[in-house]
């Protein structure tokens, strides 16, 4: 994948959204393209190797800021020593599920401030409603296509960006 094509893509997609204050067209400028792709990332998921293959995913498409654990029982406090830009996080692990972390990133008052992206096994419509009523902002079933994950992490940063520079401006 081309770098500087995808970022050049990304900074095209935030054209024609509105500046608040200004209530004109805004475009991603340099700095917010580096509050894309220079975010730190960190992933939760029991499977090392979905950790690496995860991250290399994301590293090809120009990320270069990670953090992960294998062990669901020290993500919390990575999360709140750390606050990372963005969560991945897989549901089905063992000693502490994904939804567990939810629940207690929602009852610290952290989960609002981490966008959190879900990865996991589990097809089923009540799990997905569960994750979402949790506040999570995206739910991807594995094994994840890469571009789907590309497009979705960086939609995601890139809207927090964009809402970060809209409460700035007020």
């Amino acid at each position: 994948m081309d770098i500087g094509k995808w970022k050049d893509w990304l900074a095209g997609q935030a054209r024609g959204k509105t500046d608040v204050a200004a209530g004109r067209p805004r475009s991603m400028s340099g700095r917010d393209l580096d509050k894309v792709f220079g975010a730190l990332i960190m992933m939760v998921d029991d499977e090392p190797l979905a950790l690496e293959v995860t991250q290399i995913q994301l590293e090809d498409a120009g990320f270069t800021r990670f953090m992960s654990t294998s062990k669901p029982g020290n993500a919390l406090a990575m999360i709140c020593d750390k606050r990372p830009d963005l969560l991945l996080l897989d549901l089905m692990m063992p000693e502490m599920s994904g939804f567990d972390i939810l629940t207690q990133m929602e009852r610290k008052n952290i989960l609002k401030d981490v966008p959190t992206i879900v990865l996991t096994s589990a097809t089923d419509g009540v799990t997905k409603l569960k994750a979402l009523e949790l506040g999570v902002t995206e739910f991807l079933i594995k094994p994840v296509d890469p571009i789907e994950l590309v497009l979705r992490v960086s939609n995601t940063l890139a809207a927090k960006a964009y809402w970060q520079g809209c409460w700035a401006v007020q």
